[in-house]
């Protein structure tokens, strides 16, 4: 069985979103459950925002590119 990681700069599927989405929802609890400052929420609403702009340019960059190979066909 051939399993490759997510690709984060040039994603093919939505494995590649779910799975990067929710390793970045891991960490963000893992930060805020051993940490708790106000500076330390500031950064993870910043990387969650940052992660949710992401996850929307690959879903788009994805849809994209299934047009694209449908209209070739």
């Amino acid at each position: 069985m051939d399993v490759r990681l997510p690709n984060v700069r040039d994603p093919r599927s939505f494995y590649d979103v779910f799975a990067t989405i929710g390793v970045s929802t891991v960490v963000m609890a893992v930060v805020l459950s051993i940490w708790h400052g106000t500076f330390v929420r500031l950064e993870m609403i910043v990387f969650i925002g940052i992660v949710f702009l992401w996850g929307a340019w690959a879903i788009n960059n994805i849809l994209d590119r299934s047009t694209r190979f449908r209209g070739r066909r």
